[in-house]
């Protein structure tokens, strides 16, 4: 399958487009499955810098309407280098796509820019690495990189587009 670039909605706040695709995938898959092109620019796997931005992934990244289904974001707290290479950087959680590539957003168990992470949360339960959207409440929870019910895609350059 792919991403649903055809139901991409515009954010009025950052002038980015996001898109939730339906589909069960890891967290490495979802993530190449993002890169779909929409009006010249590569999709990516969502990074969320603000309250507003996250409201509207959760109220209307599914054509329109709220997410169905958890879906995974951009964010890990494992790096992979050029050459594939997979580093773990426990506690220390960045986004790992898009312009935000890079930027460390919880460090020592702190937030170090905007996060929305549910209660007890991120606890690494198990070993978790991989960030997902919670569908019942738009909170944040880390989780394993197996198949969830989706991915969220953003398109857009950093900060706002108009």
């Amino acid at each position: 399958m792919g991403v649903s670039k055809n139901d991409a909605t515009p954010f009025w706040g950052n002038g980015h487009y996001y898109t939730f695709t339906k589909e069960g995938a890891r967290w490495d898959a979802a993530k190449d499955r993002s890169t779909a092109v929409l009006n010249g620019q590569t999709g990516y796997l969502a990074t969320v810098t603000s309250q507003a931005e996250n409201d509207f992934i959760y109220d209307r990244s599914f054509n329109g309407t709220p997410v169905p289904n958890d879906g995974f974001l951009g964010g890990t707290d494992v790096d992979w280098d050029t050459a594939g290479t997979v580093y773990t950087y426990e506690g220390q959680w960045m986004w790992q796509t898009g312009p935000e590539r890079g930027d460390v957003f919880r460090s020592s168990g702190s937030n170090t820019m905007y996060a929305n992470w549910h209660s007890g949360e991120p606890n690494n339960s198990h070993n978790q690495d991989f960030l997902q959207l919670y569908s019942s409440s738009g909170y944040w929870d880390d989780v394993d990189p197996d198949n969830r019910g989706g991915y969220i895609t953003e398109w857009g350059n950093g900060g706002p587009e108009y």
